[in-house]
């Protein structure tokens, strides 16, 4: 007797000894838990799901004396009045491991670190844990499937305030010894663990059950299913309405059941994320398993998200000294910055982004970045918005280098000159082809031979002559001189003006008025449309205005809103696209400075496609830019509103692409040159998502993803600088008028190198 007790007592010191022991591991494991919100691939199969169960049995396969097995890994559902969530929590050792398994296993799957699950509370109103019936049987695997849809379909609907969680603990059982066909020997006991109180010793069907069990790769599992509710009936309906889906894998010889624990026992050990002391309830192979971890079917279930984008590492390679597009967004990589250094800049940046997906502040940064830098920047912005953003970031010691030109002001405006830049007969000619190639463009269908010549020889005759103040004419001046004889003659006379714009016009004079009218009307009626508004006419026809030549040695920046919703669309457009030919002959001039003093200048040019009219092809502008120290940053919303050339020029000739979320008909075109990533992938971005494929030292790197940076707070009014700017750059209203009214009137007397009187 004495024995027996003393036996009794060394077993229950022993079994504390281990008890005690794994309790002190397993809060170990617990405090070492970190997690992950697991974004699903879309059209997920029973197979993947195995597939990559089985790496993570792979990487948690630890000795059999621990007494704790190989760090756990644990899998829950979250479901709410908001959807379904799933969140992946191991332990922070195991990260690596985690997510190789999860590129290798669960292609265009996604982790995000999500720290504040953990600290989440749930206190289940009621609980349940599963147990089968037999250890050695398998369940229906091919009904996981089905089993899977039917789970994640009983997560809802659910109202505010019922949160349901389904937790799944698993982790490798090892390697089962070989399975016999005759009963077992006593040193092959293996069944014993297999088999629960009152099975029977394995027969023929049995052994062929059990080698179809341990056909794959075996996992000790714990499943736990808890709902929060304020009402004890609800939350027993809503338990039960899940629950019951585990019926899909019932199967001969083994039932998933409940094990009889209270539910608020349950309840404590979903909320501490409990390990089993003694034995796991659960011996399920990986293809068993795949049905309960609910990833099959969510893309079509109502309340789940599916198809986020994959992540992508970053280059192995970045410039320090370069702007920062954004983090990378790679798990165990996400303090790493994506930047682009000033001399692959100069190979041009191309953007695609439709609106709300975070292309302002993306653009907004950069801006901000080059200014604090010392760069010359030049920004055409359609709708104003951008530049209200970098102007109200903008820092003290660059303020006096800003000239902020607003389209729609009308008092104290700032002048661009796109016909008073060209220093010689070769500048001139570019100068029109430029011009022209702008108004041929925007109005392609009602543009013929007589439009064309009307508006090239009137080019030709304004940026040839002078004012009759003996100053550069304007755009402004192009109606003025259709519709003045007097003035048209008088310019046709000057010395300067070449012989064949002379002949030109003198031939067009001895039409009758009728003839003359017919000529010049479709020309007539569209500049005069363009030039009449008063903001356009305020801006384009100062003679002298803001000095691009100057804006460039003097590193200064040029922040340009072109107020489409004042302006309208193709008022807008075509003011944008003059002051990107002005931008590009100003470039062209910088051929005069040697390479080595040509500090680069940016440009961003948004709604690219509606802003770059120029006569030469694209691809060779961006060719011709990067010699000249241009580095272009264009943007647009959607590839397939840009005609071919344009688009052959962004993907084939622009060196470095980043497109954030985009249709599905831009996504087939990226696809190609984004790769790995996928048509899904290129949809699935996230708001301020991105994925860029980046030239580093001139060569274009793989694609990598990344989160673009939020903008800081703002540190000023952005009226501040734009009036202050006006102030130093603007030229009153009324003496603008005076100006354009003064260059078509003939003199009164003798006036520099003509003289009063001449006569039509």
């Amino acid at each position: 007797m004495n024995l027996l007790l003393a036996l009794l007592v060394a077993g229950s010191a022993v079994l504390g000894v281990i008890v005690g022991g794994r309790s002190a591991l397993a809060k170990q494991w617990r405090a070492s838990l970190v997690a992950y919100r697991l974004h699903l691939p879309a059209a997920l199969t029973p197979e993947d799901t195995a597939r990559w169960l089985g790496m993570l049995a792979a990487c948690t396969h630890g000795p059999k004396w621990s007494l704790v097995p190989e760090s756990p890994l644990v899998l829950e559902i979250e479901a709410d009045h908001r959807g379904i969530r799933h969140y992946l929590l191991f332990s922070e050792r195991r990260t690596g491991q985690v997510l190789s398994s999860i590129r290798a296993g669960l292609p265009g799957a996604r982790l995000e670190a999500a720290p504040n699950y953990l600290r989440r509370p749930f206190n289940a109103t009621v609980g349940a844990e599963a147990t089968a019936t037999s250890r050695s049987r398998p369940l229906a695997t091919e009904r996981t499937d089905a089993l899977s849809s039917a789970l994640l379909a009983s997560l809802q609907p659910l109202s505010k305030g019922e949160v349901i969680r389904w937790q799944v603990t698993f982790t490798s059982a090892g390697t089962p010894a070989p399975i016999h066909a005759a009963a077992p020997r006593p040193q092959d006991q293996w069944w014993s663990s297999y088999l629960l109180e009152g099975e029977a010793p394995p027969d023929a069907e049995a052994v062929r059950a059990a080698r179809i069990k341990q056909k794959d790769q075996l996992m000790q599992v714990t499943i736990r299913l808890g709902v929060q509710t304020s009402s004890r009936p609800r939350a027993l309906s809503l338990l039960n309405r899940t629950w019951s889906t585990l019926h899909n894998t019932n199967a001969a010889g083994v039932r998933i059941v409940r094990r009889f624990l209270a539910s608020q026992d349950v309840a404590g050990r979903l909320k501490h994320r409990s390990l089993p002391l003694t034995a796991w309830p659960l011996l399920l192979s990986t293809a068993e398993l795949s049905g309960f971890v609910g990833f099959v079917g969510a893309e079509h279930l109502p309340g789940i998200a599916t198809g986020a984008a994959r992540q992508l590492p970053p280059p192995m390679r970045m410039h320090r000294r370069s702007v920062t597009l954004g983090l990378s967004n790679y798990p165990g990589m996400t303090d790493r910055p994506i930047t682009l250094g000033a001399e692959d800049r100069l190979r041009h940046l191309a953007i695609v982004a439709p609106t709300g997906a975070g292309k302002s502040w993306l653009l907004a940064r950069m801006i901000l970045s080059d200014i604090d830098a010392g760069h010359g920047v030049f920004v055409i912005d359609p709708k104003g918005d951008l530049i209200s953003d970098v102007l109200a970031r903008v820092g003290d010691k660059d303020a006096d280098r800003l000239v902020v030109v607003d389209a729609a002001r009308r008092e104290q405006p700032m002048g661009l000159n796109v016909l008073g830049h060209a220093r010689d007969e070769a500048g001139r000619e570019l100068l029109v082809d430029n011009v022209l190639s702008v108004f041929t463009s925007i109005w392609s269908g009602f543009w013929g031979p007589r439009s064309d010549a009307v508006m090239r020889s009137g080019l030709n005759l304004l940026v040839n002559a002078r004012g009759m103040d003996d100053s550069r004419l304007t755009l402004v001046d192009f109606v003025p001189m259709l519709t003045q004889p007097g003035f048209r003659q008088r310019l046709t006379k000057q010395p300067t003006v070449p012989p064949t714009v002379r002949d030109y016009w003198q031939r067009h004079d001895q039409l009758s008025d009728g003839d003359q009218m017919a000529t010049i009307r479709p020309v007539l009626q569209k500049v005069e449309a363009f030039t009449s508004r008063s903001a356009i006419r305020l801006m384009l026809g100062q003679s002298k205005g803001i000095d691009l030549s100057a804006v460039f040695r003097e590193r200064k920046v040029v922040l340009i809103s072109l107020s489409e919703g004042t302006l309208g669309r193709e008022t807008a457009s075509l003011l944008g696209s003059l002051l990107v030919s002005l931008l590009w002959q100003t470039t062209l001039a910088r051929v005069t400075v040697s390479a080595e003093k040509r500090a680069p200048f940016f440009a961003f040019i948004d709604e690219a496609p509606n802003l770059m009219r120029l006569p030469l092809p694209l691809s060779e502008i961006f060719s011709q830019a990067r010699g000249l120290g241009l580095g272009i940053t264009t943007a647009l919303q959607f590839l397939t509103q840009a005609p071919d050339t344009i688009r052959a020029a962004l993907l084939g000739t622009v060196r470095s692409q980043l497109t954030m979320a985009v249709e599905h008909e831009d996504a087939v075109i990226l696809a190609k040159r984004f790769s790995p990533l996928t048509v899904d992938d290129l949809k699935g971005l996230a708001r301020f998502e991105a994925a860029a494929r980046l030239c580093v030292d001139g060569v274009t790197q793989t694609p990598a993803t990344l989160t673009t940076l939020p903008l800081d707070e703002p540190t000023r009014d952005p009226d501040e600088l734009a009036t202050a700017s006006r102030e130093r750059y603007g030229v009153p209203r009324a003496d603008v008028e005076g100006a354009i009214a003064a260059r078509s009137t003939p003199p009164t007397a003798s006036f520099g190198r003509y003289t009063a009187g001449a006569t039509t």
